[in-house]
């Protein structure tokens, strides 16, 4: 997948925003991304927070919850984890980059596998895609939702995957539609 990531992060063949929203934490993220070299290819990370900021400890790693639990709930009706509301994460996001650019993405390509990714995806466009991974809890919540038929709220094309490698192509051919087009 790190090939993908720098073939869309390049500027000569694409124009793209690269995000994280992940319900792991900010060290844990960073970490692989700077391994794999490419933390810079990522604007924004949305994540739950941690440093090492225990004070009898200053070697532990502390977690936290993005939304806390003193913090007001976010009443997320689809089912997300009290930590977080990806569909409110993702809508925060795109509201911020409207603003400040003056302009909306063209499209948005959301890879997902939890089931806590499925609020988000219920907030993609037609134009949109989810690349979903095989066997995974964000699969079922799209089959049950496909199932509704005309009543589905779902709107985005869903494409599925189960390797990296898989994900990796994908990105190749949207690079290869947008170029031309």
């Amino acid at each position: 997948m790190k090939r993908g990531i720098q073939l869309l992060n390049d500027p000569a063949s694409l124009d793209t925003t690269l995000f994280i929203l992940s319900n792991a934490n900010v060290f844990f993220i960073n970490t692989i991304l700077q391994h794999q070299g490419i933390r810079g290819c990522f604007d924004t990370i949305i994540t739950n927070p941690a440093d090492f900021s225990a004070p009898n400890n200053p070697n532990r790693l502390v977690l936290r919850r993005r939304v806390g639990p003193q913090d007001p709930p976010h009443n997320c009706q689809v089912g997300c984890e009290e930590n977080m509301c990806k569909g409110q994460e993702l809508t925060r996001y795109l509201d911020a980059h409207r603003q400040s650019n003056d302009t909306e993405f063209d499209r948005i390509i959301y890879i997902g596998d939890g089931s806590n990714d499925f609020c988000a995806v219920l907030r993609l466009r037609s134009q949109d895609v989810v690349l979903c991974r095989r066997f995974r809890g964000l699969e079922h919540k799209i089959a049950n939702e496909r199932a509704k038929g005309s009543t589905s709220r779902l709107q985005c094309t869903v494409e599925y995957w189960s390797g990296a490698w898989e994900v990796e192509e994908k990105f190749k051919q949207y690079a290869k539609r947008t170029s031309v087009n």
